[in-house]
């Protein structure tokens, strides 16, 4: 099966009242079956390839502020510690494998991925004129974000998860960054040059495409969310979250969690572990009780979500260059963009539910 066209809905597991964290899990299998990685020790990597990265994230020399930003994102995962203790509560372990020229999201297991998409599929004539475009599946070829898909323009980011259904043991976990395609314009009208990712931390907000010394939407804020997924954690209310969905006015303490599913321009909290998303990592991945490698026979995968819950995250795959800057010029393509206040105050995170490979009949 196409791991692009595979249709399952995930649905999160409803956690104990105590705790806000959700984990992702198959639908209407019993028992349960949930998402987890077979092994706390996880490799990834990085596409480096930016060519029109904000001034703050532009690589200089042998210093990569987007690399930084990368390993301090896994590194907040990894150290989560509970409140009064003095050691980590998990036995997670990330390990930077390198830097590597493929643009393939969800193509490889070998690989676990982060890849920055130059604009929209949308804004690209030469994906516009490709097949992949009616089935949203440009993203690999042309290295833009599928907004012509559910998710649409109020993404930030995506986690796609490759699993094995019977027992959801992960395979693979790749995330893709939309970024700015290099176009300028006012952040506040633009509709195609993409998000516009920073990586200072707190500052003034920018009011244009291309403005240096100012914050936008934080890189670290986002990825940390996205890690969160990528380790098999969802959304503790709103859209992944459960069926029926927990909403997320049903209680003030979500806001504060890393996996809350919004992100306002600026912000930096998720950059930090609430109590609720350490409970989350140390119950999946306990320390001094790693999980047993399990069957990695194929499985199946999942779908987007709708794009009332937009997204966030980063992938890689295997092989390609990176395209030529002249291919994101801008494009002329019209759409919804920032067309309002309200997509640039909060842009929802999701997660887009995995990818299919399967060689046996499965239920969806």
């Amino acid at each position: 099966m196409s791991a692009r066209a595979a249709i399952l809905a995930l649905a999160a597991a409803v956690a104990a009242p105590a705790a806000a964290f959700q984990q992702t899990c198959i639908p209407n299998t019993s028992p349960k079956v949930c998402l987890k990685w077979p092994s706390p020790a996880i490799a990834w990597k990085l596409n480096p390839c930016r060519p029109n990265s904000s001034p703050g994230c532009q690589a200089s020399g042998t210093t990569d502020p987007v690399l930084d930003v990368a390993k301090a994102s896994f590194q907040t995962w990894q150290t989560a510690t509970r409140a009064g203790e003095a050691a980590p509560c998990t036995d997670l372990a990330f390990t930077f494998a390198g830097t590597t020229a493929s643009l393939q999201a969800g193509s490889d297991a070998s690989e676990h991925l982060i890849v920055f998409r130059q604009g929209w599929c949308s804004a690209d004539p030469d994906a516009t004129k490709d097949p992949c475009f009616s089935t949203a599946t440009c993203g690999n070829k042309f290295d833009c974000f599928d907004d012509e898909g559910a998710l649409g323009r109020s993404t930030l980011a995506l986690t796609s998860v490759s699993f094995v259904s019977k027992d959801g043991t992960i395979m693979d976990a790749d995330t893709e960054l939309v970024d700015w395609d290099g176009a300028s314009g006012a952040l506040a009208s633009g509709a195609d040059p993409g998000i516009y990712v920073t990586c200072l931390g707190a500052a003034p907000l920018c009011a244009t495409y291309g403005q240096a010394g100012c914050a936008f939407f934080d890189l670290q804020n986002t990825l940390t969310h996205e890690l969160g997924h990528f380790i098999g954690l969802a959304h503790p209310c709103g859209s992944g979250s459960g069926s029926p969905e927990i909403d997320c006015a049903s209680s003030p303490d979500f806001a504060i969690t890393t996996m809350y599913p919004f992100e306002s321009p600026g912000e930096t909290s998720k950059r930090v572990l609430s109590a609720d998303d350490v409970d989350g990592v140390c119950t999946l991945y306990p320390r001094g009780a790693a999980p047993a490698a399990a069957s990695l026979a194929p499985g199946a995968l999942g779908a987007p979500e709708p794009a009332s819950a937009t997204a966030v995250a980063a992938a890689s795959g295997a092989g390609a260059a990176c395209i030529p800057a002249a291919k994101k010029s801008g494009g002329c393509a019209s759409g919804p963009g920032f067309a309002g206040t309200t997509l640039l105050a909060l842009l929802a995170l999701a997660l887009r539910r995995g990818r299919g490979r399967s060689t046996a009949p499965h239920s969806s």
